[in-house]
């Protein structure tokens, strides 16, 4: 009867490739059979697309769950359930990785500013909507929100980051201009609740 032999994720039946092997020739056979195998049916790695989205989870749910200082890409690796080097592939090192972690907490602040506002057809209701969905964001997830607005500076910002903040301040002043084009009083009535300008620098305290 044939031998199956399993090295990781490869399993070799010796039987099936014609082979029969006793134990002093069981490493040429099995280095011959991973030769025809990976010529034939080479293995597949994850998407790159797909592997950066992973790392990035990982390293939001260290983020969120430990703090900044719990981020490295040796971590992040090994809670993706992948290689620890993994990571380096597609981040030269912790400053890259934080700022792509930055540029992804804009973009979901923005979208979080602009569904909030969506349910609702007034233009006030719109921006008091979408102002409290900014703060909600920012009571969520305090380690994101701290990591954009907070006294460190994201090192070496890149065009990618830049416009993911510019995305972030469009998504509020739509809505403060569409208040002010619907009436000077619904504005004021808003600079009531929450300062817009205090927004767009991060600012933000929750009237209570």
């Amino acid at each position: 009867a044939g031998r199956t032999l399993s090295t990781g994720d490869l399993v070799v039946d010796t039987e099936r490739h014609g082979r029969a092997t006793d134990e002093a020739g069981l490493d040429s056979e099995l280095s011959h059979t991973v030769g025809w195998f990976t010529t034939i049916a080479p293995l597949r790695l994850p998407p790159a697309d797909d592997l950066r989205a992973a790392i990035l989870d990982a390293a939001a749910t260290l983020l969120e769950d430990k703090g900044p200082e719990a981020v490295t890409l040796r971590a992040v690796g090994e809670a993706a359930g992948v290689s620890r080097s993994a990571p380096y592939r597609h981040y030269a090192d912790k400053a890259a990785l934080m700022r792509a972690l930055a540029g992804r907490t804009l973009r979901q602040i923005a979208e979080r500013i602009r569904h909030g506002a969506e349910r609702h057809r007034g233009a006030r209701q719109r921006l008091r909507a979408g102002c409290w969905a900014y703060i909600d964001y920012a009571v969520e997830c305090p380690h994101h929100y701290q990591l954009v607005f907070g006294d460190a500076p994201i090192a070496e910002p890149d065009p990618g980051l830049e416009e993911a903040a510019d995305d972030a301040m469009a998504a509020v002043g739509e809505l403060v201009a569409q208040a002010q084009d619907a009436s000077a009083s619904e504005t004021a009535g808003d600079a009531k609740i929450i300062d817009a300008d205090a927004i767009a620098s991060g600012q933000v305290t929750r009237a209570s």
